[in-house]
Parts: structure tokens; sequence; C-alpha cells
């Protein structure tokens, strides 16, 4: 069994663009599913950690973590639909086929 997604990257307000057992992983994942920057440079998972880090309103780029906020972490979680929940922890539902 993998390890249960701990930290999700979230654009706050709408959906969780990545999710992993620690916050790098989180951030890489969230590489995969970002469409292209406005730059035109490829996302990296340190520019989605600076972007995270540079939070300040709805919609920007967040990281969220289950033990700091269970209920919130929960909600996105659930409603993002690929994301399994068995009791102890969240998988990623799509990487366990």
């Amino acid at each position: 069994m993998d390890e249960y997604l701990n930290f999700a990257v979230i654009q706050d307000g709408y959906c969780v663009f990545g999710a992993g057992a620690t916050k790098d992983a989180a951030y890489a994942d969230a590489t995969n599913w970002l469409g292209d920057r406005d730059d035109g440079e490829a996302w990296t998972a340190e520019i989605v950690e600076a972007t995270c880090d540079e939070f300040q309103f709805v919609g920007d780029l967040s990281i969220i973590c289950r033990a700091d906020d269970e209920d919130e972490f929960d909600s996105y979680m659930k409603n993002q639909g690929c994301y399994v929940f068995d009791g102890n922890g969240w998988t990623n539902e799509s990487a366990d086929k």
C-alpha cells in the first residue's frame, strides 16, 4: 500500500491540482495537472511551491495539510472525485489501478 495523501495543492475555492504524502510530492504531482503558465514556461515543483508560498487571494494556489485542517482537506479531496478515503486516509484511485 502506498503512503496516504497528507498534502494537497489546491486552487483556493475551486479544486485539487496535486496531492502527495509529502509537500514535495504534492508540488510535483501538481505539475502534471496544471495547464500552461501565462509566460509559456512549464510548471515545475519549485514554481508550484513558490506560487503556493505567495498565496494572497481566493483563486490562488495554496497547499493544505490534512493534519492542520482535516475537514477542509477531506472536503477538497472528496469533491475532486479521483481520491478514495479508506477509513484511515486518502489514496489516489487512479494510481491504484
